[in-house]
């Protein structure tokens, strides 16, 4: 398993982020696939060739959707599937693979909805569009399980990894997010049945949405958690930190990186 940080907003100017992550220790590094899809070919090629000399390579991006509705409107969904088809296409030039689909507020079921209605658009989403489009690219999409506090719609692993295995997709797969897995109180010995399906780990102390660094206590179950996913999940998926980061960052960034390696070297 590789250790990642996600990082700010990046632009050829200014990749200091991509500095730090280096700096720290980092096996790679996760930006925003949003925001990267404004970004013209030339820019997003500095961007890659330069984390690959630093060798954090940009294997990583969240935020596939940004803001943008997928369920208010017919106009509004075909305006998500154009940008799909274009930022897919664009950002195929990067070493990104794993792609984050949560984007809580694009996701949101508008009122009047159902749930029931909800899963189907979504099902359709993931199979006719993100799925063949993913596997033509060669990405692998991770739907990510957001609380109750950021959406209202996918926001247990429990319920995620229903819908990914009924759609059964090629590349449309499973992201756990320890932060949100316990906010929602989810059972940590249920990642043994996601083992076929997770297809990236990002982590954050559900108490304060921090990096884990050692002396968070036990209360925050990081062993636990280590220890699942050592028992269960393939260690070619990747883990990133996504989460506040307090100063001194590179000292913190640093230290949590080194701790989460250590944890799972040793449980």
């Amino acid at each position: 398993m590789k250790f990642g940080v996600c990082i700010g907003e990046l632009s050829p100017e200014n990749l200091n982020e991509i500095d730090t992550a280096a700096l720290c220790g980092a096996q790679f590094t996760e930006a925003s696939f949003y925001k990267l899809s404004f970004f013209t070919s030339e820019q997003l090629s500095e961007i890659s060739a330069y984390a690959k000399e630093k060798k954090v390579t940009l294997d990583s991006a969240n935020g596939l959707f940004g803001e943008m509705p997928l369920f208010t409107s017919e106009n509004d969904y075909k305006k998500a599937v154009e940008y799909i088809y274009r930022s897919f296409e664009l950002l195929s030039i990067t070493d990104i693979k794993f792609i984050t689909f949560g984007s809580g507020k694009s996701r949101k079921i508008p009122d009047g909805m159902s749930v029931q209605a909800a899963n189907e658009k979504f099902e359709a989403l993931c199979t006719e569009v993100l799925d063949p489009l993913a596997q033509k690219y060669g990405y692998i999409i991770g739907i990510e399980p957001l609380n109750k506090e950021e959406t209202n719609y996918i926001n247990t692993a429990a319920f995620g990894a229903e819908l990914v295995k009924k759609m059964n997709c090629s590349a449309v797969k499973l992201l756990v997010d320890y932060y949100h897995f316990k906010k929602e109180n989810e059972n940590l010995a249920d990642i043994a049945d996601y083992t076929d399906i997770i297809s990236h780990l990002h982590i954050a102390s559900a108490a304060v949405r921090c990096a884990p660094l050692p002396n968070d206590g036990e209360e925050y179950g990081y062993s636990a958690f280590s220890k699942q996913l050592k028992n269960n999940v393939s260690t070619s998926v990747n883990m990133s930190i996504e989460g506040n980061i307090p100063e001194p960052r590179e000292k913190t960034i640093r230290a949590s990186l080194d701790y989460l390696k250590h944890l799972y070297q040793t449980v």
